[in-house]
């Protein structure tokens, strides 16, 4: 048995399409890595649903819960049938003292999140809306796009 399998025998965790992993203001003390499938974070805002990401294999997830005791700060659904690993926070704590590699991908991971916000700050900063709906495409394109022959 590989220590991914042993991983999924004893933390895995199976999540049909459409059925939350969490809702925002849960208690949590599990971080998330996506084994198969795609989840969607999103928000609800007044009467909205505003979607923040959609994850994938190897993406981790609800780190903020998890690494300060806090509560969810988004909700997060399957949208495919999903299998994650969920680290509960003593063993997270293991992981970051003991290997490297972990420590440094989860601290790329949130400042990569970290960039997201602040580049997103500032688009919401601007003064004239046709910017911001601008700096927003801009934003998604170089987040999301993908060039084909026809453009991106």
């Amino acid at each position: 048995m590989s220590n991914l399998d042993a991983l999924i025998d004893k933390f895995g965790k199976s999540f049909k399409k459409g059925e939350h992993v969490f809702q925002e203001g849960d208690g949590g003390n599990e971080l998330y890595l996506i084994h198969t499938g795609e989840v969607r974070v999103y928000k609800v805002i007044g009467e909205k649903e505003i979607t923040l990401s959609n994850l994938h294999k190897d993406d981790f997830f609800g780190e903020v819960a998890a690494l300060l005791g806090e509560y969810r700060t988004a909700s997060v659904e399957a949208v495919t049938d999903t299998t994650v690993i969920a680290f509960p926070t003593d063993l997270i704590e293991k992981m970051i003292t003991n290997q490297t590699e972990v420590a440094v991908r989860l601290l790329r991971l949130m400042a990569r999140r970290l960039k997201a916000a602040d580049d997103l700050i500032s688009i919401l900063m601007q003064n004239n809306p046709q910017a911001r709906v601008v700096l927003g495409l801009i934003r998604l394109i170089e987040d999301k796009g993908e060039e084909t022959k026809d453009g991106i």
